[in-house]
C-alpha cells in the first residue's frame, strides 16, 4: 500500500509538472502578444537579492517590473468606471466624517495597460519639472527651507536618469478589448492585475474622503510583475551588476547614487499574458548616455 501511495504521489507531481510545462510551451509557441525592449529602469533586481550566485546553475534570479502611475491617475476612474470593474464606491464609503474606516471591498481581477517610453512618460516628466520649478521658486522666496538636496529637484534628477519609463495608463476587464485600443505591441504591455478600491483622507485622524464627488480611487498590483532570468542570461546580468543592487525609489534623506541603466532586456508576452525574458545584454557606456537611455 505504501508503495502504491508513493507511486501515486510521484505520478501526481509528474502530471502537474507536465501541465505547467505544456502551458508554458503553448504560451510561447504562438507569435508573442507583445515584445518590448526595456532597461534596468523597468526591470530591476529586487533589493532582497543582494548577490547573484557564482554558479551558472542558479535559476532563482528574477527581475521585478517597475512602473509609475500616469499623471492624473486619481481622477481617471469615475463611479461608472469603478462599477464596471465590479466595485460599488458608494456602498463602502464612510457615512460621515466621524465614521470608522470604511469597509474595504475585496480586490478584483482585471488587466492593466502599461505604456513604455511614450506620451504618458513625457507627461510624468513634465509634471516633475513643474514641481521642481515650483519648489525652486518657493525656496527663492523663503517659503521653503534651503535644503542641500531639495526633494523635487532630486526627484527630477532621478526621473531624467534612472526612473522607469513604464507607466500604468488604463485598466479593464477584457484584454482583447484593451488591445484594440492600444494596438502597438512594442509600446503597450497588457498584464493581469489585482485592483483594489481605496480611500484617501485629508486628515489621518478624521476619515474624510478628499473627493466629495467620488471619495475613492483604485490601486493596482501587476500579478506577473516578477520575471525569472533564464540561466543563460545570468552570467551577463552578474557581469554588469555584481553585488550592487539599486532601489527603484529613493529613501528620503539617503545618499543614493543615481546612475543610468546598466542592462537591456527584451521582454516577450505570450497569449496567456505571461512574460518571459528573450534576451538580456549589457549596455555600453555610450548606450547608457544616449538619448534613448536617459
Amino acid at each position: 500500500m505504501r508503495c502504491m501511495g508513493l507511486i501515486g504521489a510521484i505520478s501526481l507531481v509528474v502530471a502537474v509538472n507536465g501541465i505547467v510545462l505544456a502551458g508554458v510551451i503553448r504560451n510561447r509557441t504562438a507569435p508573442p502578444e507583445a515584445t518590448l525592449v526595456m532597461t534596468e529602469r523597468e526591470l530591476w533586481l529586487p533589493v532582497r537579492i543582494y548577490r547573484l550566485a557564482s554558479s551558472d546553475e542558479n535559476s532563482g534570479v528574477s527581475l521585478q517590473l517597475n512602473w509609475e502611475y500616469a499623471v492624473g491617475w486619481d481622477d481617471a476612474f469615475d463611479s461608472d468606471r469603478l462599477r464596471a470593474l465590479g466595485f460599488n464606491p458608494g456602498k463602502s464609503a464612510p457615512s460621515s466624517v466621524k465614521s470608522i474606516e470604511p469597509k474595504v471591498p475585496l480586490p478584483r481581477y482585471a488587466y492593466a495597460v502599461l505604456e513604455y517610453d511614450g506620451p504618458a512618460w513625457s507627461a510624468v516628466l513634465r509634471n516633475k519639472e513643474q514641481l521642481a520649478a515650483e519648489e525652486a521658486a518657493k525656496i527663492a522666496a523663503g517659503k521653503l527651507p534651503r535644503e542641500e538636496d531639495p526633494y523635487a529637484q532630486s526627484a527630477l534628477r532621478r526621473a531624467r536618469i534612472s526612473d522607469s519609463h513604464l507607466v500604468l495608463i488604463d485598466i479593464g476587464e477584457d484584454p482583447r478589448v484593451l488591445r484594440t485600443r492600444y494596438t502597438d505591441p512594442r509600446r503597450y504591455l497588457i498584464a493581469p492585475a489585482e485592483v483594489r478600491l481605496i480611500y484617501s483622507y485629508s486628515d489621518e485622524s478624521v476619515y474624510q474622503p478628499k473627493s466629495a464627488k467620488r471619495g475613492a480611487r483604485i490601486s493596482a498590483s501587476i500579478l506577473t510583475g516578477s520575471v525569472t532570468v533564464p540561466v543563460q542570461f545570468q552570467v551577463a546580468l552578474r557581469a554588469v551588476t555584481g553585488t550592487t543592487v539599486r532601489r527603484p525609489y529613493r529613501i528620503r534623506g539617503g545618499n543614493e547614487e543615481i546612475k543610468p541603466p546598466r542592462y537591456q532586456v527584451t521582454l516577450r508576452v505570450g497569449h496567456r499574458y505571461e512574460p518571459w525574458i528573450a534576451e538580456l545584454t549589457a549596455l555600453s557606456d555610450e548606450q547608457q548616455s544616449s538619448p534613448g537611455h536617459e
